[in-house]
């Protein structure tokens, strides 16, 4: 599963590099959930274990990714919510950064449902992910398969000015890197207001790629470096769901 380092370098590339992107364009359903059994959750994150990584306070078992050279990195820490429960807190200032973990047990064609709650404070100014000079965004949650020879993935993001319901594909390196990426929330969603989703990242792959994987990594971004300007966002948690 080290390939997914890899990974990070293509996305970073595809989103600076306009000439090397092929676009394709559709709308998608958006499903939003709330109350599942506990008893489906096969994997779920726990922020209420933390490490100190370059002055961050990042989840134990998490790797700070996506951040280059001469671009300020983004922030993390983990924070108290109003109720007193741990949440990914980041922040990116003319930034750039993200943070990856590698699942362990799940394999998508048995727990094929990840659901998450996120919400967003601070959105980056005009950010637009159809147009890669504007591609920022508060939040991004990354789904990861493949080798360093053929990696794929799929992407759900929260978005600025982007329409909801757009889907947007791109590949780089004569197509060796592969990703498509679902606008779930933007500016008319509101900021400060808290959004449990629910997706079938099974199907998604399915549909996009042809196939379901059965070793996965998540990765969480937040990014304002193209626009210049700044985004907030937090994670309360990211689980996977069986069937």
């Amino acid at each position: 599963m080290k390939f997914f380092c890899f990974v990070l370098f293509f996305i970073i590339t595809a989103c600076a590099n306009q000439s090397t992107v092929v676009n394709q364009i559709q709308t998608v359903d958006i499903v939003t959930k709330q109350n599942k059994n506990e008893s489906q959750v096969v994997w779920k994150t726990d922020f209420s274990k933390t490490v100190k990584k370059n002055g961050n306070i990042i989840p134990k078992g998490w790797k700070i990714k996506g951040t280059s050279s001469g671009v300020p990195k983004t922030k993390f820490s983990v924070i108290k919510n109003k109720n007193g429960e741990p949440v990914l807190h980041m922040l990116s200032e003319k930034g750039i950064g993200g943070l990856m973990t590698e699942l362990k047990n799940v394999d998508l064609n048995n727990s094929p449902i990840m659901r998450w709650k996120w919400k967003t404070t601070i959105l980056p100014k005009n950010g637009d992910g159809r147009k890669p000079e504007l591609g920022d965004q508060a939040c991004e949650i990354y789904v990861l398969s493949g080798s360093v020879f053929s990696q794929k993935c799929i992407a759900y993001t929260w978005e600025t000015d982007t329409p909801k319901e757009t889907a947007q594909s791109f590949s780089v390196f004569l197509g060796a890197f592969k990703a498509k990426w679902f606008c779930l929330r933007n500016k008319t969603d509101g900021l400060n207001k808290w959004y449990v989703e629910e997706r079938n990242v099974a199907k998604d792959f399915k549909d996009t790629y042809g196939f379901v994987p059965n070793e996965v990594a998540v990765m969480v971004f937040c990014k304002a470096d193209k626009t210049k300007s700044k985004s907030e966002s937090e994670i309360a948690f990211i689980e996977f769901l069986k069937k």
